[in-house]
């Protein structure tokens, strides 16, 4: 997920450098192309993965260390830690349903699974 989105924002880079005054448009792109040709690829190999069962274990298990903590929570004071991790899981969770909306999935049955996996 991390490589994808990187390689989305160095798409995003390459485009710029187009308005650069004498930068040399046809390396810049071929650059464009190559970025283009991986981001497909990585696009593929990201439902491959999220197709798998054990695609979301990591975020499962982090929910699950966060109900652990916030079950021996006994002052407000003590929630804070619980609460920034929280946040930060359901931001990766988000992230990951925006990535998922920016793939191109043929089979809408492949993108409901993944998203009841998310959900």
């Amino acid at each position: 997920m991390a490589l994808l989105s990187a390689t989305r924002s160095t798409q995003g880079a390459v485009i710029d450098l187009l308005n650069v005054r004498y930068i040399d448009a046809a390396a810049v792109n071929a650059m464009k192309e190559t970025l283009q040709q991986h981001n497909a690829t990585l696009s593929e190999d990201t439902i491959k993965f999220l197709l798998k069962d054990e695609a979301l274990t990591p975020y499962e298990a982090m929910v699950a260390e966060q109900k652990a903590a916030a079950a021996k929570v006994t002052k407000v004071i003590d929630a804070q830690p619980v609460e920034k991790a929280v946040h930060g899981i359901a931001a990766g969770l988000e992230m990951l349903i925006g990535i998922l909306n920016s793939l191109k999935i043929d089979d809408t049955t492949k993108t409901t699974q993944i998203i009841e996996k998310i959900s």
